[in-house]
């Protein structure tokens, strides 16, 4: 039921319910104004707002901020038309309207990553330019790493716009990395090597003929003796005298 003993106010839109003339009338813009009252003292703790005491500037305050409301109500309401349009909008061209999500009846399964099972999966593109080629490089920028370092696996090269220099380039610093890191001095080359073993037999083939002086001392040792009987040749064999020649006895 609507009252309807107050057709000409607000009070009309309320509804009858028990006690429902304690509400009819002015009884509710009382109570509002009251309640207004009393929030505006919590607020700011005016106490001149004051519905028995000083009835005219409560009413004058409560219309005033009413006011004030309903004027951001109707700005925010322009702003919302003019940026989204309103009842006096151009209709929708068919062709947008088409784009528009509509209702379908098409049934689509998704993993968990968001994408549509069984659909080819397409390889994602980088908002930077790939497998450019430039200053001779035969690979790209970062194809290579070293020290902590990228660059160019066709030429070992760390500086992005450097001509490429080829196999050159990768002798020259592996030639470098050898320099800087000491492994030359440790690799000797291998003529050195073959000399270095020549000297050390020749210096161990004159320390086996010298002979010490507690050798000296001491005498002939076995060894020696036995080296000497068989290096000897006897002076009463017929065929001593043969030894160093190749000639064939007649």
């Amino acid at each position: 039921l609507v009252d309807g003993g107050a057709t000409g106010g607000k009070a009309a839109d309320l509804f009858a319910e028990e006690g429902f003339m304690r509400s009819s009338g002015e009884a509710s813009e009382f109570e509002k104004a009251q309640r207004y009252a009393w929030e505006a003292q919590e607020k700011s703790g005016d106490t001149s707002q004051h519905l028995q005491a000083n009835p005219t500037a409560g009413a004058f305050y409560r219309k005033l901020e009413q006011e004030e409301a309903e004027k951001k109500r109707v700005e925010r309401e322009r702003q919302l038309r003019e940026k989204y349009g309103g009842d006096d909008q151009k209709p929708m061209p068919a062709a947008l309207r088409g784009m528009m999500v509509t209702e379908s009846e098409s049934y689509v399964e998704y993993d968990e990553a968001g994408l549509i099972k069984g659909a080819p999966r397409k390889a994602a593109k980088s908002k930077y330019a790939e497998d450019v080629l430039i200053n001779n490089h035969t690979s790209v920028w970062g194809s290579w790493w070293s020290n902590f370092k990228w660059g160019y696996a066709c030429c070992h090269s760390f500086v992005k716009n450097s001509y490429c220099t080829g196999e050159e380039g990768k002798e020259a610093w592996e030639a470098a990395e050898r320099q800087r890191s000491g492994a030359n001095l440790i690799e000797a080359p291998k003529e050195e090597k073959d000399d270095e073993e020549a000297i050390q037999k020749d210096q161990e083939g004159t320390t086996a003929k010298k002979r010490s002086r507690e050798e000296m001392l001491n005498g002939i040792s076995e060894a020696e003796l036995d080296e000497y009987r068989r290096k000897r040749a006897a002076a009463d064999d017929p065929m001593a005298k043969m030894l160093g020649k190749d000639e064939l006895l007649s």
